[in-house]
């Protein structure tokens, strides 16, 4: 180490141990191999051990040359490629996050996948920790769990991988940059009130023009789940027509049977929805 440091050796092999910070300014060249087995926060800080001085820098990311990269490991690479600029260790920061997931709050893992959890409640958790640390009254909200057969989550994209072509999120070409969509997400998830949530409509609009039909439909889930938590609803399920409510453990239904939908547009659903929430 020390003969590389005085440029008494030209080449350094070495594990991932070198991203802990390690100071080289001679060094210009970093080969990371099997780059596709490395998150994106580490090929950060392993691109970042080379370009720490007035030289010109290089960092070559070798992938097999026949393998069929997954989806994340695809993301990863472009990322990295993407932000290479100075500064932008907070892009890559937001970039991993929406990419791994935020953490598990619950565990003791700084990192992976909060779907047990679930990014809503955990925003609810930590707004409630926030305000109760602060001394204030906090009013708990209920969990909303939301199934609708005609409507793909925000997980998946554009509807490609769900079961329906309509799609209920915040488009790419809406909202391009990553942490935007992240801090919308958030604001989304934390709004319990109906206010928020018209104020959160009237900031889209502002910020970002007329909203695009899977954000229509995102912001009229969320109301949906508003209203539904001031009901004591904690389930609301689609099933080829049938609504299914729960609330305290059972099924809300009408001289015996599920409520059944009529319409077959995605929007005019969800006020048929909204309408059959306000009459209970």
């Amino acid at each position: 180490m020390t003969k590389f440091v005085n440029g008494e050796a030209d080449v350094l092999l070495s594990t991932t141990i070198i991203e802990s910070g390690l100071d080289i300014p001679n060094a210009n060249t970093i080969i990371i191999d099997r780059a596709d087995r490395f998150g994106l926060s580490e090929l950060y800080q392993l691109r970042g051990r080379v370009g720490r001085y007035k030289h010109q820098a290089y960092a070559y990311l070798l992938l097999p040359r026949h393998a069929r990269l997954l989806t994340d490991v695809r993301k990863r690479i472009s990322a990295i490629k993407q932000y290479s600029t100075l500064g932008s260790g907070f892009k890559i920061a937001m970039r991993d996050l929406e990419i791994r997931g935020a953490g598990n709050l619950l565990g003791a893992e700084q990192s992976g996948h909060i779907t047990a959890v679930g990014f809503e409640l955990y925003c609810q958790l930590l707004k409630q920790s926030v305000g109760s640390l602060k001394g204030e009254k906090v009013k708990p909200r209920v969990e909303v769990r939301v199934a609708l057969d005609f409507l793909d989550s925000p997980g998946t994209d554009d509807g490609a991988r769900g079961r329906s072509s309509h799609h209920s999120g915040l488009p790419h070409n809406y909202i391009t940059e990553p942490h935007h969509r992240i801090e919308i997400y958030r604001k989304l998830a934390q709004a319990g009130e109906k206010p928020l949530l018209d104020a959160l409509q009237k900031e889209l609009r502002d910020r970002f023009g007329p909203l695009p039909p899977p954000v229509e439909l995102l912001l009229a889930v969320g109301e949906l789940k508003i209203l539904a938590g001031e009901k004591a609803v904690t389930a609301i399920e689609v099933e080829e027509d049938k609504l299914k409510l729960v609330r305290a453990g059972d099924f809300i239904t009408l001289g015996g049977k599920f409520p059944r939908l009529t319409k077959k547009e995605p929007k005019a659903r969800l006020k048929e929805i909204k309408r059959l929430l306000l009459a209970i």
